[in-house]
């Protein structure tokens, strides 16, 4: 799993392998991970992307907003 900037696809975090099992590759697999000491430098769209392989499967968009005082 990688994490990358959306506006300028720079690698901010990655994984180790994580093995997964899919029982069937026609059914979506849901995956909750925690993401331990990635840090975002700033606010805004970054993409959280799946490989199988070293080959791109999925991708989801996380958006970081800033704290308002």
């Amino acid at each position: 799993m990688d994490v990358r900037r959306a506006d300028d696809s720079r690698l901010v975090y990655t994984t180790n392998i994580l093995p997964l099992t899919f029982r069937d590759r026609e059914v979506l697999l849901q995956v909750a991970v925690h993401i331990e000491g990635c840090v975002f430098d700033s606010a805004g769209f970054y993409l959280v992307e799946w490989y199988c392989d070293n080959v791109w499967v999925a991708d989801t968009a996380l958006l970081l907003r800033e704290i308002e005082t």
